[in-house]
């Protein structure tokens, strides 16, 4: 997930070149997002969408609140309270 990749990323030093396609995709989609700052090229030598190298500049404000929001505590578990099973049927 592109989240995931963000959370990686987040401790890296910036400028950061991304070149296996997987990761490219995570950029553009980060990108589109504006979660982070980046340079990817819009033709690859492939087409459209077939980028081979992408450079992260940086993580945006956005993208730094998204990640804090997503890393809050899991929530506790519910706690059931016990029934009587006093009743008539």
């Amino acid at each position: 997930m592109s989240l995931e990749y963000l959370a990686r990323i987040e401790k890296e030093r910036f400028p950061l070149a991304v070149r296996q396609t997987a990761e490219v995709d995570h950029v553009l989609l980060l990108k589109a997002a504006q979660l982070i700052t980046a340079s990817v090229p819009a033709v690859g030598p492939f087409g459209p969408g077939s980028a081979r190298e992408a450079v992260v500049f940086g993580i945006t404000e956005l993208g730094l609140r998204t990640l804090r929001q997503s890393t809050l505590p899991p929530e506790a578990p519910l706690h059931r309270q016990e029934r009587s099973l006093d009743f008539d049927a």
